[in-house]
């Protein structure tokens, strides 16, 4: 009769340990996600650390609702501006007054610039509506980027 061997290295406990491993590293990174952020300019951010997790509706300022515009959308995709870094700025940013129009009509325009977290130095152009806010365009102050937004 042969004797059966019991290897501690077989490919069932391999796979188990790899399992195991991917199992504890998305537990961490789900515990890093539910931080929330209030700021002195009204900006509510339901912000977690990573920006997957992290969508343009969780933005509020001053109480309302980020709006983005196509152009706006076009340009976050092409500089490389995130959701969650638009919120940043607008929460954490400084009015630029040589580049808003806070006598515009029917909306004030609001320039806001400030570092993200990846350190983009970042303008967030924002119309401020009545009911909501409208994310016009976002630049890169730094960089020059070849985008083709209409």
């Amino acid at each position: 009769m042969a004797k059966k061997s019991h290897n501690l290295f077989g490919s069932s406990t391999i796979i188990g340990a790899i399992a195991l491993i991917v199992l504890a590293i998305g537990a961490w990174f789900q515990m890093g996600t539910g931080n929330s952020y209030t700021t002195t300019s009204n900006t509510n951010i339901n912000a977690p650390k990573l920006s997957g997790y992290y969508d343009v509706s969780d933005i509020r300022y001053k109480g309302k609702k980020l709006k983005l515009t196509k152009h706006a959308r076009c340009r976050m995709g092409c500089r490389e501006i995130d959701a969650f870094e638009v919120g940043e700025i607008l929460s954490e940013g400084r009015i630029n007054n040589r580049k808003s129009e806070p006598g515009a009509s029917p909306c004030p325009k609001y320039a806001i610039e400030g570092e993200s977290r990846d350190g983009q130095t970042v303008r967030a152009v924002i119309a401020d509506c009545n009911r909501e806010v409208k994310l016009i365009t976002v630049i890169d102050l730094d960089n020059h980027y070849k985008c083709s937004c209409k």
